[in-house]
């Protein structure tokens, strides 16, 4: 069985958010605990609107800094750094 599910898109605006709202619903009704993690977010020293959203819907507490990787300027900045950093918080 299954033990992560990922929500991705090669493109902007593809109602992402809708979906994994949608799909932390349906979990919520056969699980206790959920995680969620936004591996890139516009920028990480400003609280990203759709990680807020998706962290007040879960059925258990999980810490903001906890569910973020890096942010778009850390990206641009060095992919492999970034990806070092988002595997290590993941």
């Amino acid at each position: 069985m299954a033990q992560s599910i990922y929500v991705a898109s090669v493109e902007g605006h593809t109602a992402k958010s809708v979906v994994a709202l949608g799909v932390l619903e349906a979990l919520k009704l056969r699980h206790k605990k959920i995680g969620v993690f936004r591996a890139v977010v516009p920028i990480r020293e400003t609280r990203d609107r759709v990680l807020e959203l998706l962290l007040a819907n879960l059925p258990n507490k999980l810490a903001y800094e906890s569910a973020i990787g890096v942010g778009y300027q850390e990206l641009h900045d060095s992919q492999d750094k970034a990806l070092e950093t988002i595997s290590k918080r993941y």
